[in-house]
């Protein structure tokens, strides 16, 4: 990968996971009334929607093959298994907590991409990812009173989405992005269909645009995810995913009235600072490769 491959990368990972937050919070807002494999259901339907479309052509039907279809269930699985995990801790975790909660997927993405991709990380990358993580620390200022029973849950949905971005990364050798987008969510509506008789709660009107919000978002994160990891190493975008942070605050504040005190802006400025250093050596190297 090149330093302009990377900042690629930084910026598809940047606008990804602003998008999760939304889809999140209107998922923990569902949670009041809905089941939540019921809500992640429904998002994945919306997805399945927005890709069919563009399945259209021959060319782009035929480029769903794969030789790699274990490594495509997996990938789902995992996916599949951190949502469901993540929208049912929403609904006892306030989301910025739960967010927070989340980002330590960045160190365990870090870590799988070197044991098992053969990443080369380097210093300055780690020396980030575990700054950011302490600004995740200072937001979650764990054993006062944050760490309710389900953040498990979400902890257990930091791993299994540092596997899924793993997997997604060793895939995006091979196959194209939409091949990638269109397996993890087809697997979804078929692998939760079976359930949907058993947790169904009728939905209102206005309850339809909230799951079409969720799955939108949802889906332009995962897109924008795949293109990321396409364009460069896990490692080197992982600092990333903390930039969900602040609008997951703004959405906390603003909609389910959590509002953040001192500690959480010093956290969320060290988080920040961590990105921007890595941004800022990015564009360095961008600048010394284009030099004669």
């Amino acid at each position: 990968m090149t330093p302009h491959s990377n900042l690629r990368g930084i910026a598809y990972m940047t606008l990804g996971v602003s998008c999760f937050p939304a889809a999140d919070a209107i998922s923990k807002y569902l949670t009041g009334s809905h089941d939540p494999t019921q809500i992640l259901w429904l998002r994945c339907l919306v997805q399945l929607a927005m890709v069919l479309p563009l399945l259209r052509s021959r060319a782009r039907r035929l480029e769903l093959r794969t030789r790699r279809p274990a490594l495509h269930f997996a990938r789902a699985l995992f996916n599949l298994l951190a949502t469901l995990a993540f929208i049912t801790a929403l609904s006892h975790v306030p989301l910025v907590e739960a967010v927070t909660i989340l980002f330590s997927g960045g160190l365990f993405l870090v870590a799988l991409s070197a044991m098992l991709l053969g990443e080369h990380v380097d210093r300055a990358r780690w020396a980030a990812v575990i700054v950011g993580f302490a600004g995740v620390l200072v937001v979650m200022r764990p054993g006062l009173g944050v760490l309710h029973w389900a953040a498990s849950l979400a902890l257990f949905a930091a791993l299994a989405t540092a596997v899924y971005q793993v997997s997604t990364r060793k895939l995006a050798e091979t196959d194209s992005s939409m091949t990638i987008f269109f397996y993890v969510t087809i697997f979804g509506v078929v692998a939760l269909a079976p359930v949907m008789p058993f947790v169904w709660t009728p939905v209102t009107g206005d309850g339809w645009l909230y799951i079409l919000g969720a799955g939108i978002a949802g889906g332009l994160g995962h897109w924008f995810m795949i293109k990321s990891l396409a364009h460069a190493p896990g490692s080197v975008v992982a600092p990333f995913n903390y930039a969900q942070i602040v609008a997951a605050t703004a959405l906390g504040w603003a909609w389910f009235g959590d509002i953040p005190d001192l500690w959480t802006f010093v956290g969320l400025a060290i988080v920040i600072g961590s990105g921007l250093a890595i941004a800022a050596r990015e564009r360095r190297a961008v600048a010394e490769a284009k030099r004669p």
